[in-house]
């Protein structure tokens, strides 16, 4: 893949630049280590999916090296960075989850955008980040999800990573131009 180099990549973090979804994994993770915690997961949600999350990563640290990174998708942002292309996570995850991936990962983000405790970052509120930031068409984001099928819409090129063939062939009906990877 190739793009004009001034045009901004967006990539989301929860299943396209890495596996699984960090939510999930911290609380497994928070529910096993401290078993008796976990019953605060229910006030959290009750206040809201971007304060549940908030809370959880205030009370829990996942560790950045142990998650599991896509190889393909890592490589494939590795060669748009060299191509001077600039870069940003753009995550449902708390931010700041998405903050310490994207300093570890410093030499290919520019910026980071995520859940903030009030806002959960996902379908229509990431769309209209993306098109308030770089206006309709002016960014590649790479995705996974239905939640994704907006902000491909008005993204110029949609790039659809570890989805179905059905969420690949909607994304691509919707989308100016596309990929799988």
């Amino acid at each position: 893949m190739k793009f004009r180099n001034d045009i901004p990549i967006c990539v989301d973090l929860d299943g396209t630049l890495i596996h699984t979804d960090t939510t999930i994994t911290a609380m497994g993770k928070f529910a096993r280590q401290r078993y008796f915690h976990a019953f605060y997961f229910v006030p959290w949600f009750l206040r809201g999916l971007a304060h549940f999350k908030h809370k959880l990563f205030s009370n829990y640290e996942l560790q950045v090296s142990s998650l599991p990174f896509n190889a393909k998708v890592l490589a494939e942002l590795q060669k748009i960075k060299h191509n001077g292309n600039p870069i940003y996570l753009v995550t449902a995850t708390d931010a700041k989850m998405a903050r310490q991936v994207a300093d570890h990962l410093s030499e290919l983000f520019d910026e980071c955008y995520a859940s903030d405790g009030r806002v959960n970052l996902r379908h229509k509120a990431k769309g209209d980040l993306l098109i308030k930031l770089f206006g309709k068409h002016g960014y590649v984001y790479f995705g996974n999800s239905r939640d994704d099928l907006y902000v491909w819409r008005y993204a110029h090129t949609a790039v659809v990573v570890n989805a179905s063939k059905r969420l690949a062939r909607k994304a691509q009906s919707i989308s100016k131009e596309s990929y799988v990877l």
